[in-house]
C-alpha cells in the first residue's frame, strides 16, 4: 500500500495510524481470536508502519493511541495492550519522529459511540462478507441470519443517485429487493422471494449514515422463511421496518419472450420519474424501449463505463428500478403522478 500511495502521490513525509477495534470481553472469557483481532489491526500495524517508514527514511509517525492505557477500563485487555505498544513505540526511530496522542471517548462518534450503538441494537459479532452494503453476516442460535451494513449518502451510489425532488436521499424500492435477494444468496439460499410488501421509504440524510439489516428467519411451520429489512434511521436507537417478503424456495426461472406487437412506439419510461426524482448515471439504463397495445418492451443495460458492477448486486438496483418503471409506463393517463411500488408478487 505504500507502494501505491508513493507511485500516486509521491515522497511520503508522514502518516497517520489511527486504525482500531474493539472485543470487550472478560478476560476469564476473551479468545485468542479476540486478542489478535484488536492487537492486529493496532499495534502489529503501527509496528509494521514503524519499521518500513525508517527504512524510507520518512519523518513522522503520528499513533493515534487511547487514555485506556491509564483507565485500564474493564474488559479491555487486548485494547489496553495494543494502545500500550503505540505508546512505547514513541520518540526517535533514525529519522523518523514517533508521536502518540492518547485519545478519551470522543463526542458523537468514534469507537466508543458504536459500541453503544451496537449493544442498543443488538449487533452481534459477525463474518465479514463481501457486498456493496453489507459488512457482516450475524447467525443465530435458531437458525436465522442477519446481514448488516450502511448507506452512506456521501458514497454510496444506490441513495446518492436516487434523490427526490428536494434532495432527499431515499433507497429506490428495488433496492429493497437486492438487499433481501443478497441476503439469501449469501446465507447459501436461492434467490427468490415472494409477496413482497414495501411498507416505508429508507431515507438517508446526507450527513447522518443509516444502518440497515436484513433478517432471514429460520423456517416456520410451512418451511418458509420469512425475510424482512430494517434500518435505525441514523439514530442507533431502535430497529424499524421498512420491508418483508418471504423466500419462495420452490421458484423456477422465467425466460423472458418478448411479444411481437406491431407498429409499436417509442417510449421513455423514465420521462415521469425524472419529474419527480434527482435520478444518476445507473439510471441512464434504457436502451431503447417502446409501447404499444398494453405492452412495454425495453432493453436495459448499465452505461458501458460502468457496465462490470452489476455482477456485484443479485438485482442491481438501477436496471432493476429502470424495469419497474417500464411497467409503470403502461399508465398513459397518469403523467404528472410519480407511481411507486409498492409490492412485487415475486422476484
Amino acid at each position: 500500500m505504500l507502494d501505491e500511495d508513493t507511485c500516486e502521490l509521491g515522497l511520503i513525509d508522514g502518516v497517520v495510524h489511527a486504525a482500531g477495534r474493539l472485543r470487550d470481553q472478560l478476560i476469564e472469557l476473551v479468545s485468542p481470536d479476540d486478542i489478535e483481532a484488536v492487537v492486529g489491526v493496532k499495534a502489529r500495524a503501527a509496528v509494521v508502519l514503524c519499521e518500513e517508514l525508517e527504512r524510507r527514511g520518512a519523518s513522522q509517525l503520528v499513533l493515534v493511541s487511547s487514555t485506556s492505557t491509564a483507565l485500564a477500563p474493564a474488559g479491555q485487555v487486548a485494547y489496553v495492550a495494543a494502545n500500550s505498544v503505540l505508546d512505547s513505540l514513541g520518540g526517535r526511530h533514525g529519522e523518523l519522529e514517533v508521536v502518540t496522542v492518547g485519545y478519551g471517548v470522543w463526542g458523537g462518534s468514534g469507537m466508543a459511540i458504536d459500541s453503544i450503538r451496537e449493544t442498543a441494537l443488538g449487533l452481534g459479532r459477525g463474518t465479514r462478507v463481501e457486498h456493496p452494503v453489507f459488512d457482516e453476516l450475524i447467525e443465530e442460535a435458531d437458525g436465522a441470519r442477519r446481514l448488516v451494513g450502511v448507506l452512506d449518502a456521501r458514497h454510496d451510489w444506490i441513495v446518492d443517485e436516487h434523490r427526490l425532488s428536494s434532495g432527499t436521499a431515499v433507497l429506490p424500492g428495488t433496492g429493497h429487493l437486492d438487499l433481501m435477494l443478497s441476503a439469501l444468496n449469501i446465507s447459501g439460499l436461492s434467490t427468490a422471494i415472494e409477496r413482497v410488501a414495501l411498507l416505508e421509504p429508507v431515507v438517508v440524510g446526507d450527513d447522518v449514515p443509516v444502518t440497515v439489516r436484513v433478517t432471514v428467519a429460520a423456517p416456520d411451520a410451512r418451511g418458509v422463511r420469512a425475510v424482512s429489512l430494517e434500518s435505525d434511521r441514523g439514530d442507533g436507537l431502535a430497529w424499524s421496518l421498512h420491508s418483508e417478503a418471504e423466500h419462495a424456495c420452490g421458484a423456477t426461472p422465467i425466460e423472458p419472450s418478448p411479444p411481437d406487437v406491431p407498429r409499436a412506439a417509442d417510449v421513455d419510461p423514465l420521462a415521469r420519474p425524472r419529474r419527480h426524482l434527482r435520478l444518476g448515471r445507473r439510471w441512464d439504463a434504457a436502451r431503447s424501449s417502446t409501447r404499444a397495445e398494453g405492452v412495454v418492451t425495453a432493453r436495459v443495460a448499465l452505461p458501458d463505463e460502468i457496465s462490470t458492477e452489476a455482477a456485484h448486486w443479485s438485482l442491481h438496483p438501477g436496471l432493476a428500478d429502470v424495469a419497474t418503471a417500464c411497467a409503470a409506463a403502461l399508465d398513459e393517463q397518469s403523467d404528472d403522478v410519480l407511481l411507486v411500488p409498492v409490492t412485487y408478487g415475486a422476484v
